[in-house]
Parts: structure tokens; C-alpha cells; sequence
């Protein structure tokens, strides 16, 4: 994924490439955004700029070796961590048996939220349980970062929503922040700071990242989506309280056919 491919936020982009550029690359960066904002895919997007062996003025190339895995996410330093749910009977509970899945939707849908992600499992989750970003999840990134690197200068691990971490993995990270390995950066990705521990933030570099206007977002969907009607791109805007993550789901079930939206919407109600 390439700054380019991203609509707003120009001035944090030209930012994180400047930081690059003049050697104050930050160990440590938290992506900061609501619900539906391009946080995640502006952090995937740097990720791939500090990989690039190809750097362009203001973006990464996108056909350099590096980049070619980046619009994969399968780059061997580029490492992903995220909630998870405790099923299929696993018993260390980690990112890597879940990253397919979480790689398809992200690359589909870089502005999902964590219901969007935790739905895909509902029938294997008959139980409703709460996903989190588990203590084993912490060992295991330190045994991966113990590893030398495969092949970029840089090694960047991604942690998305890294309020749902468990205490005691917020703990292990936390020794991991304060002596981060060589060459090794950190990008969190969140949705309220306020959830994370005081003793992380502190020592997280804080990249505001706003949310779309609303002619951005019609803009977005318009090109994921040119068979829909302007009428209905409106429509489902107005109806996921213009989350963008929430209208890509919806255009791409047909929730807001006529034939059915009364009924969806009478049927929300008596859930509510």
C-alpha cells in the first residue's frame, strides 16, 4: 500500500517521509485515529516507505522486491500483531494463526473496525467470547525479534488495537519499548489512547490521523464500488453513522437493497 493510494491526511504523510528522510525516525509511533479513519492503512503505508528500496520523493515505489511483498503484507520484517479469538482449540493463543485471514480483509477492507474483523468468526464463536491481543502473543514477538533481519535494514512490527491487550502483555511490551532491538520500529495503531497503559504512551511518538470528509468517503466507495448508485453510496454512508470501514461491509453484503432496507432497519430497532 502506497501513501498515494490514500486519500487525505497530506500533511502527516509528508511528515512521516521528512522523519525518514532527515534520520528522526522514532522508534516507537502510535497511529492515532477514530474508528474508520485511514490510521492502519497510513501506518501499513509508511511501513512499506521505510522497506522501499526504490524511494520515490514522497512515496515508495510499489515494484521494488520489498514493495511487491508489502501490497501482500507478506514482507519477512514486516511483522503483524492483532486481537485474536481463543478457538479452533488453540492453545497459544497468537497473531500468526489468524494472519491470512486478518491479510485478506485488510488488504479488501483497510478501514475495517474490530467487529468487522471478530464476525468472521461467528460461527466458530458460538460462545460470544471477547477477543484480546493475548500474553502469548508477547513471547512470541520476542522470539521473533531475536531473529536477525531477513532482508530490509528495518524491521517494523504493526500493532493494531493495541487497547485490547492483556495486562500483563501490555507489561512484556513494555520492555520491548523501552529497549527496543536494533533497527526494529514499532507502529501502533489505535483507537483510544486513553486504554493504554501510562508507561507505553510515554515512550510513543503520537501521529494524529483525522478522519475522511464526507466527499472523500463517497469518493472512496465510488471507486471500490462503480456499479453502485451515487444514491445508494449516500444512503449507506448515512447508515453506518459515516464509518467508512462499516459502509464497505455493508455495500459489499446488500444490506441497503430497497427490497430489504425497511425490513433491516425495523429489525435494528427491536434490537436496539
Amino acid at each position: 500500500m502506497q501513501f498515494k493510494d490514500i486519500i487525505g491526511n497530506n500533511q502527516t504523510k509528508k511528515h512521516l517521509v521528512n522523519s525518514l528522510k532527515q534520520n528522526r525516525l522514532s522508534h516507537s509511533q502510535l497511529f492515532l485515529g477514530k474508528e474508520g479513519s485511514p490510521k492502519l492503512a497510513i501506518a501499513i503505508a509508511f511501513a512499506q516507505y521505510i522497506s522501499c528500496t526504490n524511494k520515490l520523493k514522497s512515496d515508495s515505489c510499489g515494484q521494488c522486491n520489498s514493495c511487491l511483498k508489502y501490497n501482500l503484507l507478506i514482507h519477512p520484517d514486516l511483522h503483524l500483531v492483532f486481537p485474536v479469538l481463543s478457538i479452533r482449540g488453540i492453545k497459544k493463543v497468537v497473531s500468526d494463526h489468524f494472519v491470512k485471514e486478518w491479510r485478506r480483509e485488510v488488504l479488501n477492507n483497510p478501514y475495517l473496525n474490530l467487529n468487522n474483523w471478530f464476525d468472521l468468526f461467528i460461527e466458530e464463536n458460538k460462545s460470544g467470547k471477547t477477543g484480546y491481543i493475548y500474553t502469548q502473543e508477547s513471547d512470541k514477538l520476542h522470539e521473533k525479534l531475536l531473529l536477525k533481519h531477513y532482508e530490509s535494514k528495518h524491521r517494523v512490527v504493526i500493532i493494531w488495537l493495541p487497547e485490547k491487550m492483556q495486562h500483563n502483555t501490555s507489561n512484556k511490551l513494555l520492555k520491548l519499548l523501552e529497549e527496543p532491538p536494533k533497527n526494529t520500529i514499532f507502529l501502533l495503531v489505535s483507537e483510544n489512547k486513553e486504554l493504554l497503559l501510562n508507561t507505553i504512551t510515554s515512550r510513543l511518538q503520537v501521529v494524529k490521523i483525522r478522519g475522511f470528509y464526507e466527499q472523500e468517503k463517497k469518493e472512496i466507495l465510488q471507486k471500490k464500488f462503480p456499479e453502485k448508485k451515487d444514491s445508494e453510496i449516500e444512503k449507506t454512508i448515512k447508515f453506518s453513522n459515516g464509518n467508512l470501514g462499516e459502509s464497505i461491509c455493508t455495500l459489499e453484503l446488500d444490506f441497503l437493497l430497497e427490497d430489504n432496507l425497511e425490513d433491516f432497519k425495523n429489525w435494528m430497532r427491536l434490537c436496539y
